[in-house]
């Protein structure tokens, strides 16, 4: 059965990581960031740690390894993926990952998921999470360091009122 726990007062970890184990051969997910506001057309960076134990591309449903997945949201609420941010293959120790992108004109939201790739019974992979940034034209909008407290939201976010109350409804 997959898990999908904080990882507490690890030596490796401390405070608190987010820890995913799976050794089913479907992929695991979680929700990080479920509407974070953003302004169309500036610069997007997400950085995120991460650490993988016996990440695979599952051998019969082909599914991938480990990473985390940034969607864009638009007014009318669809979401279009802008990235992945895709973790190697086999066991790694912590490594900061990161992505630029520019965002599209028709995006107003964010939405930010941790997947666990697919693992063995035999041998399970284990993926962590920790540090998640996201940075808006180099300024910081957005850190969750996974320590199952509230993550910091910057309020220095500065976005049209109508596209904020059409995306809220």
């Amino acid at each position: 059965m997959p898990v999908n726990e904080y990882d507490f007062l690890t030596w490796t970890s401390f405070p608190s990581s987010r820890k995913m184990t799976n050794e089913t051969d479907q992929q695991i997910w979680w929700e990080a960031v479920g509407k974070l506001v953003v302004q169309p057309g500036k610069k997007l960076t997400v950085t995120i740690k991460g650490k993988g134990e016996h990440l695979i591309i599952h051998p019969i449903t082909q599914l991938g390894t480990s990473h985390i997945a940034v969607d864009g949201v638009d007014v009318a609420g669809a979401l279009r993926r802008l990235f992945n941010i895709v973790f190697p293959v086999g066991t790694f120790d912590w490594t900061e990952f990161k992505e630029n992108v520019t965002i599209s004109s028709d995006v107003i939201a964010l939405r930010v998921t941790t997947i666990a790739g697919p693992g063995l019974v035999a041998q399970p992979s284990v993926t962590w999470f920790d540090d998640l940034k996201i940075y808006q034209d180099d300024v910081l909008i957005y850190a969750d360091d996974f320590s199952n407290w509230a993550p910091i939201i910057i309020p220095a976010q500065i976005i049209t009122g109508v596209a904020m109350i059409k995306y809220l409804k």
